[in-house]
C-alpha cells in the first residue's frame, strides 16, 4: 500500500510539473520577447536548444538586434554610420551578426620563429599541456613583440598569459601598444601603461597567470594593433646580467569589451542617437 501510495505521488508531482511546462508552452510569442529581453545573447542561445517552442521563440529578428545594440554598441553605431550598408539594415540576420561580433577575438601565440633582439630560450614541457612551448628568459632586459592584422571595429583589452618568479628589487615592466593605419604607413594612436610592482607581486610564483592592461583600445576600419611587452631595471648593473628567476610568456590576447568601454557622456548621446535611427531604419 505504501509503495502503492508514494508511485501515485510520484505521477502526480510529474504531472503537476508537465502542467506547468505546458501553460509556460502557451504564453504568446510577444510576451516571452518581454521575458527573453532580459537575457544576453549566451543565455538566448542556451535557451533555443531546450525545445522547438522556445527555439522558435529565440530566433526572433527584433530579439537579436536588441541583443547586438545592448552588447556591442560600437559595432552596431559603425554600421550606422556606413552608408552603403544602411538601406540593407532591415534585411540582416541580427542573429548572424552577433555571432560574428561575439568571436571577434583574437590570440596570438608565440612560436619559435619569433625574432628577438633579446636573448632567450624555449621551455618545453610535457606535463603542462596548456602550455606545451614557452618563451623563458632570465635576464633583466627582455622586449617581446605581437602583432594583430585586420582587427574588426571594435574596442578591446590586452590580456598577457605568463609566469612571473620572484619578483627583485627594481624590476620594472612596461606595454606599450600602437594603432597603425590599413596600410602600416601612420601611427594613428599610441597606448603606453606601466605598473606598479604591487600589481605583480600578486603574480610572483603563482603559476600561470593573466595580466590584463587596463587600457582599452579602440579599433577602426580594420587597423592592426602592434603590441610591446618589456622588462627592465632601474638598477646600474650590465644588461646582460641574470636574474636568479625567470619569466614565462604563452600567448597574448586581444579581447573584445561587451560594453565596448561607452562611459562619457558624450558617447552615450551620441550611441542613443544612432540606436534611434538604426530603430526607425530597421521598423521600415
Amino acid at each position: 500500500m505504501e509503495k502503492f501510495v508514494r508511485r501515485q505521488s510520484w505521477r502526480s508531482k510529474e504531472n503537476e510539473k508537465k502542467q506547468k511546462l505546458e501553460n509556460f508552452m502557451k504564453i504568446p510569442h510577444e510576451i516571452m520577447l518581454i521575458i527573453m529581453n532580459f537575457l544576453d545573447g549566451i543565455s538566448l542561445l542556451n535557451l533555443s536548444m531546450v525545445n522547438k517552442k522556445l527555439r522558435y521563440h529565440t530566433q526572433d529578428n527584433l530579439l537579436w538586434l536588441e541583443v547586438c545594440l545592448r552588447e556591442y554598441p560600437v559595432n552596431m553605431m559603425n554600421i550606422v554610420k556606413d552608408k552603403r550598408r544602411t538601406p540593407l539594415i532591415h534585411n540582416y540576420k541580427w542573429l548572424d551578426i552577433w555571432k560574428e561580433f561575439d568571436r571577434k577575438n583574437y590570440t596570438y601565440v608565440f612560436t619559435e620563429k619569433e625574432n628577438f633582439a633579446i636573448p632567450h630560450r624555449w621551455y618545453e614541457s610535457t606535463s603542462d599541456k596548456n602550455h606545451p612551448k614557452t618563451i623563458k628568459t632570465n635576464y633583466k632586459f627582455f622586449e617581446l613583440f605581437a602583432v594583430f592584422v585586420s582587427i574588426y571595429p571594435g574596442t578591446y583589452e590586452l590580456i598577457w598569459e605568463m609566469k612571473i618568479g620572484k619578483i627583485h628589487e627594481g624590476c620594472n615592466f612596461k606595454f606599450n601598444t600602437k594603432i597603425v593605419d590599413h596600410n602600416w604607413n601612420k601611427i594613428l594612436k599610441t597606448y603606453s601603461y606601466k605598473p606598479k610592482p604591487e600589481e605583480f607581486k600578486g603574480m610572483s610564483n603563482k603559476g600561470w597567470c593573466n595580466f590584463k592592461v587596463p587600457n582599452k583600445i579602440v579599433i577602426e576600419h580594420e587597423q592592426h594593433v602592434k603590441t610591446e611587452f618589456r622588462r627592465y631595471t632601474t638598477l646600474e648593473e650590465n644588461e646582460g646580467s641574470l636574474w636568479f628567476e625567470s619569466l614565462e610568456l604563452y600567448c597574448v590576447h586581444l579581447q573584445r569589451c561587451t560594453n565596448d568601454g561607452l562611459d562619457s557622456s558624450k558617447n552615450n548621446q551620441t550611441l542613443s542617437k544612432s540606436i534611434k535611427r538604426l530603430t526607425k531604419i530597421f521598423s521600415y
